[in-house]
C-alpha cells in the first residue's frame, strides 16, 4: 500500500516538475530540439537513458532535476545523482536542479542520468540540442485525426518535406518517449492525445516536429433516409435527432439523371436547417459541420433539378459522452411461414420513457410504434431499436433478427453459402444436396423412423423407388448427424 502510495505521489510530483523545472527554460526563438526523460523508483534506483539525438549539434545542453523521497513521506529537495556522456562519467551532483553544458562531448550520442538516492527518488534529464542553423522545416501531417470511441485505429502517418530518410516520433513537444514507429492511437476514451513526427535526413540531422492531435469522439448516432423522382423533386427529411448534441455532422449526396439516360455527376440542391434555408449547393458530395444550429431539430435537402434526380441524407449527432446502453430485447423472433406475427417488444433498461425503431443500423426508417414483421416470405430481416428518455436523449440500438421459416423444409435462405441444403423440396425423381462433403451420407426415414434410403451422397441421387408422401432427412458426416429436415416426395 505504501508503495502504491509513492507511487502516486512521484506521479503527481513529475507532472508538477513538467510545468515548475522546465516552463521558463524552453524558449520557441532558440530553435533547439528538446529530447526528454523521466524515472521514479526505490530499487533499482532510477536512471533515464536518451540517445536519439540530431547530430546537427553546435551547441548540447542538459537541464536536470531529481528529488528525495524521505522515510517520513516528504521530497526533501536534497539529491544525489550521476551523469554519463557518451558513456563516460563526467560527474556526480548533489544540487536539486542543475544546467550543465558538454558542448565539449560533440558528438553527443548518449546521456544517462542515474540517481545514487537509498530511498525513493526521481530524475528528469531534457538534452537541448542546437545547430549551426535552425532545424529544417517539419514533416507535412493531418491535424486533427478523428475517431470516434472504439473505433478501429490505424497508424498515424505524415509526409518528408526536405531530404528526410526517416520519421521520428514523440509523444510531447519536450521529446518524450522516442519511437521509430509511428504509434496507432488508442481509441478506448473520449479524449485529445497529441503527437509530433520529426524527419531525418541520411547524416541523422533531424527537422522541426510537426503537431498531431488524435480526438477521439462519443460514438454518433446516425439518422439516414434518401429519395428519388422527377416531379415533384425529391426532397429528403429527418427530424428524429437525439437531443444529446454536443457536435452534428452532414454526409450529403445528390446525383441528377440527364435526359440520355445516364447519372451525371452533378447536382443542385438546397439544404434546411431547422427549417431555415443553408445554402444552395452544386457539389454531388460533401460533409457539412452543423453544429453552431445546435439544438439541430430537423434537417431536409431537396433537389431543384428539372429532371430526375436523387437525394440521399445522413446525419450523424455526437454526444458530449457516449449514448447509454441500449435496451433489452430478445433475437432472434422466430416465425412459421404465414402465420400471424405481432409486434416486436424491447425493455427500458436505463432512464428510458419512449422506444425509436429503425429498420437499418444507420437509422433509416423512424417510427416511434414497434413493428409488426411480415411472416409472407422465408428469410431473415433485421429492426434497430433505442430508448430515449424523457429529455429526448437518445440510447445505443439494439438488434432484433426476426427468422421467418418453412416448418416442414426448416428452409431459410439467411442461412451462410457454406450451409448444407437439400433440393428441390418437394422432389419428385432426383435429389440434390448443396455444399456436402465427400463421404456425407443422406439417410432418408419414413414418419415411423424406419430407415428407407441410406447412401453416400453424390451429385444428384434418385427418389424413383420412394412413394409420395412425407418423410424426414438427415445428413452423416463422421458418424454425426450435421443437418436434420423434413422431406416431401411428390
Amino acid at each position: 500500500m505504501k508503495k502504491c502510495l509513492l507511487n502516486f505521489i512521484i506521479i503527481l510530483m513529475i507532472a508538477g516538475f513538467n510545468s515548475i523545472v522546465y516552463a521558463s527554460s524552453l524558449d520557441v526563438s532558440s530553435q533547439f530540439l528538446s529530447y526528454r526523460g523521466s524515472a521514479a523508483n526505490r530499487n533499482p534506483q532510477p536512471s533515464v537513458l536518451l540517445n536519439n539525438f540530431s547530430t546537427c549539434q553546435s551547441k548540447v545542453e542538459l537541464d536536470i532535476y531529481s528529488d528525495i523521497f524521505s522515510s517520513s513521506n516528504v521530497w526533501t529537495g536534497t539529491a544525489n545523482y550521476s551523469v554519463y556522456v557518451n558513456d563516460a562519467l563526467i560527474g556526480s551532483y548533489t544540487q536539486p536542479s542543475k544546467i550543465l553544458d558538454i558542448s565539449s562531448y560533440i558528438p553527443v550520442t548518449s546521456v544517462k542520468l542515474v540517481s545514487n538516492a537509498s530511498t525513493w527518488s526521481v530524475v528528469i534529464l531534457q538534452v537541448k540540442v542546437y545547430g549551426n542553423n535552425d532545424p529544417s522545416q517539419a514533416p507535412s501531417a493531418t491535424t486533427p485525426v478523428l475517431y470516434s470511441k472504439n473505433a478501429q485505429a490505424t497508424p498515424l502517418t505524415a509526409t518528408m518535406t526536405n531530404k528526410g530518410v526517416k520519421l521520428k516520433w514523440y509523444n510531447s513537444e519536450l521529446g518524450d518517449n522516442y519511437s521509430a514507429t509511428a504509434p496507432t492511437p488508442s481509441t478506448a476514451n473520449i479524449d485529445t492525445i497529441s503527437y509530433w513526427v520529426s524527419e531525418a535526413d541520411e547524416d541523422g540531422c533531424e527537422s522541426k516536429r510537426a503537431k498531431i492531435d488524435v480526438i477521439v469522439e462519443p460514438q454518433s448516432l446516425i439518422y439516414h433516409t434518401s429519395a428519388s423522382s422527377r416531379n415533384p423533386k425529391p426532397s429528403a427529411i429527418l427530424n428524429n435527432f437525439s437531443t444529446c448534441q454536443k457536435k452534428v455532422v452532414l454526409d450529403l449526396y445528390s446525383d441528377i439523371y440527364s435526359s440520355s439516360g445516364v447519372w451525371t455527376s452533378t447536382a443542385n440542391y438546397n439544404l434546411y436547417v431547422n427549417n431555415e434555408l443553408v445554402a444552395t449547393y452544386t457539389n454531388p458530395s460533401q460533409t457539412l459541420d452543423i453544429s453552431s444550429y445546435i439544438p439541430v431539430n430537423s434537417v431536409s435537402m431537396t433537389s431543384n433539378a428539372s429532371t430526375w434526380s436523387v437525394v440521399d441524407l445522413t446525419v450523424k449527432v455526437y454526444g458530449e459522452n457516449d449514448p447509454s446502453e441500449v435496451p433489452s430485447i430478445t433475437t432472434p423472433v422466430v416465425y412459421t411461414i404465414g402465420t400471424p406475427a405481432v409486434p416486436l417488444t424491447a425493455a427500458f433498461t436505463n432512464t428510458g420513457i419512449a422506444l425509436k425503431w429503425y429498420t437499418s443500423e444507420r437509422g433509416d426508417n423512424y417510427s416511434a410504434n414497434a413493428p409488426t414483421p411480415s411472416t409472407a416470405a422465408i428469410g431473415t430481416v433485421s429492426y434497430w431499436v433505442a430508448e430515449a428518455d424523457e429529455d429526448g436523449c437518445e440510447s445505443k440500438r439494439a438488434k432484433i433478427d426476426v427468422t421467418v421459416e418453412d416448418v416442414l423444409t426448416s428452409l431459410n435462405p439467411s442461412d451462410n453459402n457454406s450451409a448444407l441444403l437439400i433440393y428441390p423440396n418437394p422432389v419428385q425423381s432426383d435429389i440434390n444436396v448443396q455444399n456436402y462433403q465427400d463421404g456425407d451420407h443422406l439417410i432418408i426415414k419414413d414418419l415411423n423412423g424406419r430407415t428407407l434410403y441410406n447412401q453416400e451422397i453424390t451429385s444428384s441421387m434418385q427418389t424413383d423407388g420412394m412413394m409420395s408422401g412425407f418423410y424426414l432427412y438427415e445428413i452423416v458426416r463422421n458418424s454425426n448427424t450435421v443437418q436434420k429436415g423434413k422431406l416431401i416426395k411428390k
